[in-house]
């Protein structure tokens, strides 16, 4: 499991290493919605996936893509404070980012 460098900067990158390759994320806040959204880009700069809403209680906000660069991959926030991820200055300080990959199994929600 991989704890995501994430922030509360308004629009953030960065990529992280992992056993089954190199995955690239940008964060930012959307100010209509309250929430904070990923990218997932690919190594040839072309978004992968575009808005995902990291909301937490849901073990696996990358179910369902289709995708092979994401199959056995899981995504999840975690929130010590209760607030969700719905303020901005929680992210990354209350509101945790994890990603599992090569099928690890992590459900902190049931």
């Amino acid at each position: 499991m991989i704890k995501l460098p994430v922030d509360n900067t308004p629009c953030k990158s960065f990529s992280v290493n992992t056993d089954v390759g190199v995955f690239r994320f940008r964060t930012y806040w959307n100010n209509l919605l309250s929430t904070w959204f990923i990218d997932i880009i690919g190594t040839d700069n072309q978004n992968v996936v575009s808005g995902i809403a990291l909301l937490t209680g849901i073990n696996n906000l990358v179910a369902g893509t289709g995708l092979d660069e994401l199959k056995g991959c899981a995504m999840v926030v975690v929130d010590s404070s209760g607030n969700g991820n719905r303020t901005f200055d929680g992210f990354g300080k209350d509101a945790l980012v994890y990603m599992t990959t090569g099928g690890e199994v992590y459900e902190p929600y049931g």
